[in-house]
C-alpha cells in the first residue's frame, strides 16, 4: 500500500524539496483514489483501531475527487460513533440534537427496536481541522453529504424496488413509536423531492 503525506505537508518548496531528498516521490491522485477505492471495497463491519486511516481517505478524496460515480460512492466507509466500520450509503448520519434529524428522531425508541435502522458517524469527522475546510467550491461537510452520502435527517421513501417503495426505516419506526414526530418531520424538512414522490 501507500505511505501518504497529508496533502498540505510539501505547501512549500523547502518543504518539498525536503521530501525529495528523503526518498518522497509524487504519485498522480487518480493512482491513490484507486487504491483508497480498493481498500474500502474489503468487507467492513470490523473494529478499527485507528479513525485517522479512514479519516485522512475522506480527506484526500475531497481534495483531488470532487464526484465519485455511484459505483464507487457505494464503496465508501467511515467509522462509527461506537468505532465499527460501515458502508456509508444508505444508512450513515451526522449526529445532531436538532428535533427533527434523525438521532432525535429515534431518541426515546428502544434500543432493540432502533438497533441496526440508523447508524452514526464518529464525531472526529467534524472536530477535524478539516471540518473548516473548503475545497473545489464546497465545504467538508457537504462533501460528506453529497459524495458520502451522510444525512442529517432519513429520506422520506426506501424504494426496495422500482415497484415497492415504501417510507424509509427510519420513518416507520418513528411512525409506530411517536407519530407526533412524523409530523413535525415533514413539516421541518419537506423539500421539493418529497412533493416529487406525492405527486
Amino acid at each position: 500500500g501507500f505511505q501518504l503525506l497529508h496533502p498540505t505537508a510539501c505547501a512549500t518548496g523547502d518543504r518539498e524539496s525536503l521530501y525529495t531528498r528523503l526518498g518522497v516521490s509524487g504519485c498522480p491522485p487518480a493512482n491513490v483514489i484507486e487504491k483508497i477505492l480498493d481498500k474500502h471495497s474489503l468487507n467492513p463491519d470490523v473494529q478499527v483501531a485507528d479513525i485517522d486511516e479512514f479519516i485522512s481517505h475522506f480527506e484526500f478524496l475531497f481534495r483531488f475527487c470532487r464526484e465519485l460515480d455511484s459505483d464507487a460512492c457505494r464503496k465508501l466507509q467511515a467509522v462509527t460513533k461506537d468505532g465499527t466500520v460501515v458502508h456509508c450509503w444508505n444508512c450513515l448520519y451526522f449526529g445532531s440534537d436538532e428535533p427533527y434529524n434523525t438521532e432525535m428522531l429515534l431518541n426515546g425508541i428502544p434500543q432493540e427496536a432502533a438497533s441496526g435502522v440508523a447508524v452514526f458517524l464518529n464525531n472526529a469527522y467534524l472536530s477535524d481541522h478539516s471540518a473548516t475546510a473548503y475545497y473545489n467550491n464546497c465545504s467538508w461537510e457537504r462533501w460528506l453529504h453529497q459524495v458520502a452520502s451522510i444525512r442529517y435527517y432519513p429520506a422520506l421513501t426506501h424504494n426496495t424496488s422500482e415497484a415497492d417503495v415504501r417510507l424509509s426505516p427510519v420513518l416507520s419506526l418513528v411512525l409506530e413509536f411517536d407519530s407526533k414526530k412524523v409530523f413535525g418531520f415533514l413539516e421541518a424538512h419537506w423539500n421539493p423531492s418529497y412533493q416529487a414522490i406525492c405527486d
